[in-house]
């Protein structure tokens, strides 16, 4: 840039200049005609016009001007001068100057608005460039602190699931000893042992759902972990999209059976196969099913698979008559952790990463997942993917 100004304006003594406002120094990036050492702030012609933000033209009797100004003279004799504030913002970062040291009223006010221009320009030049090294910054370290996180989750996770799954172990183990061995030879006409005895097989009942509820959201930790690092496996094949949904209601017709809920199935003719990993295609299934029992007090969910033709998809849906979700929150429900509700008033119904495991995985096999829903009509969760490649 530098270079490009002496040439534009053939002067002799050209330089660019940029205040360092954690020192209050100004420095010369660029010099041309005299060598420019750094300056104190309040030194100089430079200080002048950072300080007042205008621009200097000065044509004639230069020394004598700089005298006027109680500005002591530093460098060499110039017969005219020109300077110009380089604004970033309402800020003055710097200075452009252009000088002769041969020649007097070699400067013009069309100059003046060429070089007004030209550090115009450049301040808003180096304002993108400060703002792009703050993001860049400000990623490296949220980077950082989310490859923390997750490495601390994921030895947690680790950490807790052993003791935990000795704890749900032994805890069936004792709920079902209980129920055929013990609770059968306590029927007795006592008001106090029946009270008794149901209020150890309902806590019993709590500690093995409560438990299990806490594997699930432990094994979910690792899942996430494991995906975002790029450490799990995926094992792609050719898949039949009827047979991962008949896999995926299996694994969850107890819940329908708890919930007196009624299951529906609207899978079309013909569906094209699919590349994909089986398993995780199926985690993804049962995860929104399981999503829309949990939400659902009455009616049904419906698993609907359908082929679009023209554009090479399958959209698979999973729509359920239960509370819907606002429009609002329609766009937080795939974050981490997150759920939708008054989480005050309301117990949460899950872990609040079920969901964003469903967008890593029908996004690593190149497709989309979305929710449409109405508050007190239902939701709608549609995953589309390309049938022709993962």
């Amino acid at each position: 840039m530098g270079e490009q100004i002496r040439q534009v304006f053939k002067a002799n003594i050209v330089y660019v200049a940029r205040l360092d406002k954690a020192t209050n120094m100004i420095h010369f990036p660029y010099s041309y005609g005299e060598d420019s050492s750094p300056l104190a702030l309040g030194e100089g012609l430079t200080s002048q016009i950072i300080k007042t933000g205008k621009p200097l033209l000065i044509n004639e009797d230069v020394n004598k001007t700089i005298t006027k100004l109680g500005i002591e003279d530093i460098g060499a004799q110039s017969a005219s001068y020109l300077g110009m504030p380089i604004p970033s913002g309402s800020e003055m970062i710097g200075v452009l100057s252009v000088q002769s040291t041969e020649q007097e009223n070699r400067f013009s006010e069309n100059d003046l608005r060429l070089l007004n221009t030209i550090a115009a320009n450049v301040g808003v030049a180096l304002y993108n460039a400060r703002l792009f090294d703050e993001t860049q910054q400000a990623r490296a370290a949220a980077e950082e602190a989310n490859e923390a996180k997750s490495s601390f989750l994921s030895t947690v996770s680790h950490e807790l699931r052993t003791p935990l799954t000795s704890v749900l172990g032994f805890a069936k183990i004792i709920k079902k000893r209980l129920d055929e061995k013990i609770f059968p030879l306590l029927k007795t006409e006592d008001s106090k042992t029946q009270r008794t005895v149901a209020q150890v097989a309902e806590n019993l009942n709590v500690v093995v759902a409560e438990g299990e509820r806490l594997t699930t959201l432990i094994n979910n930790v690792l899942d996430l972990a494991k995906i975002e690092a790029g450490k799990i496996d995926w094992h792609m094949e050719t898949l039949a999209v009827p047979e991962i949904i008949e896999r995926a209601t299996a694994a969850t017709a107890s819940l329908f059976d708890s919930s007196g809920l009624k299951l529906k199935k609207d899978i079309a003719a013909g569906l094209p196969e699919i590349v994909g990993d089986a398993d995780k295609m199926i985690q993804v299934v049962i995860n929104l099913i399981s999503n829309a029992v949990k939400f659902t007090d009455k009616g049904s969910v419906t698993c609907r698979a359908l082929s679009d033709q023209s554009k090479g998809e399958i959209v698979v849906s999973i729509i359920d008559t239960g509370m819907g979700i606002a429009p609002e929150d329609q766009p937080k429900v795939f974050e981490k952790f997150k759920q939708v509700g008054d989480t005050l008033t309301n117990k949460p119904k899950g872990t609040g990463l079920g969901l964003t495991i469903c967008k890593e995985i029908v996004e690593h096999h190149g497709g989309r997942i979305w929710v449409e829903s109405e508050i007190g009509v239902g939701s709608s969760w549609q995953s589309k993917k390309k049938t022709s490649s993962c």
